[in-house]
């Protein structure tokens, strides 16, 4: 009997399994050909006997021999739909390195490979931890490979078939490890395009690091069913529409669900029902008590059809995921409207606290930008006051927004208006009226703060009573924007 493997992708697959580790494909085995053999395991339904894809010559790849006059095998590591990875040494630079070996069919395809060879090129500039490092892709014989930085770490397929659902802080501490790889991979204009559980690594440290960076495969080169993973296309891929960066996140939002859970967001099988699924139909819920409120409002912006409704970049969802992480302990228990105060001078910060508490006001104070997105995002807060001059991480690159890079890198406050952007980027707090505390004459300022949608400027010097006159006539503003608002609903 031939290997079984996946309908979907070609990966070997098991009969007990239920998806496919590689694709995620539901009953991957299914019967696909003429010659399909039906047996049973247990109750279930039997899988059928499929041939895997095209492989050089066993010969070649076994332990111990030596391919491409380099590198000497030591293992298999796992297969898929485009070929199969071996951990192999390297004889020149005498390092472990994995060779993922293409299939036939692919390394014949001269279209296919000058797209990689364009691809690749770009993926090894990129230097983070968390992205594996592609080095070179080279033919031995008929045989093309790719070779590949080596990770002791299992896919998140398989993580997930171990373990089960992850808990919200496992999934969260993952994700944030992938948007850190993200943020670097966009920044340098490349795209993953192909971002799924099989090309997303976990080693025993919990440390998650994206693979294949540059080996995405273009649809109209193979069967459109293994042309991508449908189960984490976005939208606009099925539409054959151009990938963006928005695309690669609308993956992150499939990926966090399914660690929520232990299922996708639209958990079907086969590409045409996904593909209706994806375009049309809302992703499945996620319940309360697999994750907060705030994490299930994130997977649904990055989860919208509409790849202009998303989230963007990768740096500000970063922020966002920080922000969730910290939520637990920074949440406070109070009847009265909260205000909050972001300000790195102490003296300063408690003048304005001073006005806020005056006014009526449960006052919550940050001395940086990252604290303060932490308690804005764990808070139901009512009103924002920030300096113009604070510091603080925010893990957002200004360059990466298109808003923030049209603005002269030299202005101060780039820190304040990125923190501006963070707050305007989530359903919940875009309505909330930040005020911004400036040096008077500062111009260029007060236009950048328009365009990241503050409030108001209070210009220094000021008093209590300037801070508590500019919140009321903020707050009232915002109460008079949201009914008109709710009246043309």
């Amino acid at each position: 009997m031939s290997e079984l493997a996946c309908v979907a992708c070609g990966n070997a697959c098991r009969p007990i399994d239920r998806f496919c580790s590689q694709c995620g494909e539901r009953d991957p085995l299914r019967l696909h050909g003429e010659d399909a053999t039906p047996g049973r395991h247990g109750d279930r339904t039997a899988r059928w006997s499929v041939p895997l894809p095209d492989q050089p010559p066993e010969t070649m790849l076994a332990a111990g021999a030596r391919f491409a006059g380099r590198y000497r095998i030591e293992r298999l590591l796992g297969e898929g739909g485009m070929g199969r990875v071996y951990i192999a040494q390297d004889g020149i630079i005498d390092e472990r390195l994995a060779l993922k070996v293409l299939s036939l069919r692919y390394s014949r395809d001269e279209a296919l490979l000058e797209q990689f060879q364009r691809e690749l090129k770009l993926a090894r500039r990129v230097r983070q931890r968390n992205v594996v490092r592609t080095y070179d892709l080279g033919r031995a014989g008929d045989a093309c490979y790719v070779s590949m930085e080596y990770v002791d770490a299992e896919n998140l397929w398989a993580l997930l078939a171990r373990r089960g659902a992850l808990s919200e802080s496992e999934a969260l501490r993952i994700l944030r490890q992938l948007l850190e790889g993200l943020r670097a991979v966009h920044a340098l204009g490349i795209l993953h395009r192909e971002l799924k559980a099989g090309n997303v690594l976990v080693n025993a440290d919990r440390v998650a690091f994206i693979t294949d960076l540059g080996l995405a495969t273009p649809a109209r080169l193979v069967p459109r069913i293994q042309g991508s993973t449908p189960v984490f296309m976005a939208p606009e891929q099925f539409l054959g529409m151009a990938a963006s960066e928005a695309t690669d996140l609308y993956a992150c939002g499939v990926l966090l669900q399914l660690m929520l859970t232990g299922r996708p967001p639209f958990p079907w099988s086969g590409y045409v029902p996904l593909r209706h699924a994806h375009l049309y139909t809302a992703p499945q819920p996620i319940p309360d008590a697999a994750a907060t409120a705030p994490t299930r409002q994130l997977v649904a912006e990055l989860l919208r059809k509409d790849p202009g409704s998303r989230p963007l970049p990768a740096s500000l969802v970063l922020g966002r995921v920080n922000a969730i992480m910290a939520i637990d302990s920074l949440t406070v228990r109070t009847q009265d409207p909260i205000a909050l105060v972001v300000e790195e001078d102490a003296p300063a910060r408690a003048l304005c606290a001073e006005a806020l508490s005056r006014s009526g006001l449960h006052v919550l104070e940050a001395g940086d930008t990252r604290s303060a997105v932490a308690l804005a995002f764990a808070n139901p807060v009512s009103v924002v006051i920030v300096s113009g001059t604070v510091r603080g991480s925010l893990a957002f690159d200004p360059e990466s927004d298109p808003v923030l890079s049209s603005l002269d890198p030299s202005l101060p406050g780039l820190e304040s208006l990125a923190f501006c952007r963070i707050l305007g980027a989530d359903d919940r707090l875009r309505d909330v009226p930040v005020l911004v505390t400036a040096a008077e004459g500062d111009s260029a300022l007060r236009e950048a703060l328009a365009l990241v949608g503050a409030a108001g400027v209070v210009t220094a010097p000021y008093g209590a009573e300037e801070i508590a006159r500019a919140v009321a006539a903020a707050r009232s503003a915002a109460r008079l924007e949201g009914g008109a608002g709710r009246a043309e609903a």
